[in-house]
């Protein structure tokens, strides 16, 4: 007998030399068809030649084989042992093994199958990855130039209409100049918001972090609405917690970008009344605080199906049935996806008939003092400074040279990055504005060649002067080289007031 192997899965048959079957021992595995004095060939064909070539008393595996019954197909692993009368066959019941090991083929090809499935899937989704990168490259180059090609128009505007302003002799022209300003900055506005809205869906969007007073911002804003609403039946003012922190890290410009749209808004659906901006403390732990806004109307107010779209991209709520209000719908989705970028939430609560409460906290960092501008730096004589202007707009140009006409600037204007380049090579200057976007030769390419500068011209300070100053542009340029950043648009105090802090 085959030593150490009847087990449970087992059969062993004893055959002698012709096959015949001389006795049967089962255990869990047994097949019934196996019966005393038949034939073993009858369910195991395949051992007619291999009984012959068995050699005494040596043990002999056939692994894989198949016993096939009427009913049932039995994978087995035999071994043989040739005695002196017979030879004992052993079936090992592998039918549980193979049928794991077939599945598991079955896995390994189905896996195979969906690892090639995702490797394609995955080259499918690098090639729209890349599409939509280079979408959003696009989309961010077409912002940029956006941002230069509208805001230039709104700076020439803005900068005559104070021009007008400054030197109107009768009221009435200061009226028009006034209300012109007041229009300019609306506009500027709405460009800011589709701007963003942009910026939003580029993943483009970038806030500073500098030192704000929310006061001041506050307080900014309900001056600016004073003045353009100061004929109006609606008054507007704001109350202020005593616990409100002096200055707080954030972006006061996106801070007043989300006031003025709720303020405006207020107006928008308020005919007569009181608008009020109440901003408390909500929560204060470390140098840690979330501040709470609220801007209160006594308007029309709203149903409980226009207060959950208020806040949808392009929704208009409508005033009455035959008139929509104006505005491109923008203003409260902003709000929304702004508060949302500064880790805050936004809501309303309204009632028809009675008015708004348009809310929002955002939590804030304290901080210390900002370094405030000097105003002696006024004190600076300018006309003792040579300048170099280079900007391809005729009408900023013109801005510049009559901003800086009473301050006897010497002032040399060129209208692009080569003639800029020809002028550094040629004759010294004492400073430089650069506009960033400029046909031939941009600002930033400039910047990089300074070794084709005269001697005199390699150390003096360089202004970038652009439309683009998200935190990320301001490092970009001052890591070119620039020393300082003169936004887009600006009016005459603020350029002089840049102009001598770099000339000090």
């Amino acid at each position: 007998m085959i030593p150490n192997k009847v087990q449970n899965t087992y059969i062993e048959i004893s055959v002698d030399f012709n096959g015949t079957i001389q006795r049967i021992k089962t255990g869990l595995f047994c097949v019934n068809e196996f019966s005393v004095g038949q034939s073993i060939y009858t369910l195991c064909p395949f051992l007619e030649k291999t009984l012959d070539a068995i050699t005494k008393d040596v043990i002999f595996t056939i692994n894989g084989m198949v016993i096939c019954t009427r009913e049932i197909e039995y994978n087995v692993d035999v071994s043989f042992l040739k005695q002196e009368e017979s030879i004992a066959i052993l079936f090992e019941d592998r039918s549980q093994i193979y049928q794991y090991l077939t599945q598991l083929n079955q896995h390994r090809n189905d896996l195979y199958l969906l690892k090639e499935k995702i490797a394609k899937q995955n080259l499918e989704l690098e090639r729209l990855r890349l599409i939509a990168e280079k979408a959003n490259e696009e989309k961010s180059r077409f912002l940029a130039i956006m941002s230069h090609e509208v805001r230039n128009p709104l700076n020439s505007i803005l900068a005559y209409a104070d021009i007008i302003l400054a030197e109107a002799q009768r009221e009435e022209i200061k009226k028009y100049a006034n209300s012109l300003i007041i229009s300019g900055k609306n506009l500027n506005v709405i460009v800011n918001d589709i701007l963003d809205i942009s910026r939003v869906e580029a993943g483009k969007l970038e806030l500073l972090s500098e030192p704000i007073s929310i006061k001041e911002v506050v307080e900014n804003c309900v001056a600016s609405y004073q003045i353009q609403y100061q004929n109006s039946p609606v008054k507007i003012s704001a109350i202020f917690s005593d616990k409100l922190p002096k200055f707080v890290l954030g972006d006061s410009v996106r801070m007043s970008q989300i006031l003025c749209n709720l303020i405006k808004n207020a107006y928008k659906f308020t005919q007569k009344g009181q608008i009020t901006i109440k901003v408390a403390v909500v929560c204060t732990e470390n140098n840690r605080c979330v501040i709470n806004f609220k801007i209160e109307d006594t308007g029309r107010g709203m149903t409980t199906a226009q207060m959950s779209r208020v806040f949808n991209e392009y929704e208009q709520s409508h005033v009455s049935d035959f008139m929509i209000s104006k505005g491109a719908g923008l203003g409260l989705s902003i709000v929304k996806r702004l508060v949302e970028a500064m880790e805050g939430k936004v809501g309303v609560e309204s009632i028809l008939g009675v008015g708004s409460v348009f809310y929002f906290q955002i939590p804030f960092k304290a901080s210390k003092p900002p370094e405030r501008e000097i105003q002696q730096t006024f004190s600076t004589d300018l006309s003792k400074i040579k300048i170099l202007f280079a900007e391809d707009d005729l009408l900023n140009q013109s801005i510049v040279k009559h901003f800086l006409k009473k301050e006897q600037v010497a002032l040399t204007i060129v209208n692009d990055g080569m003639e800029a380049l020809k002028a550094l090579h040629s004759e010294p200057f004492d400073l430089v504005l650069l506009d960033i976007q400029m046909p031939h030769l941009t600002g930033e390419d400039l910047i990089t060649k300074r070794d084709q500068f005269s001697p005199e011209n390699r150390e003096i300070p360089l202004i970038a002067v652009t439309a683009n100053v998200s935190e990320k542009d301001i490092l970009r340029y001052q890591k070119a080289g620039f020393k300082d950043v003169l936004c887009k648009p600006f009016n005459a105090e603020k350029l002089i007031l840049t102009l001598q802090k770099n000339s000090a």
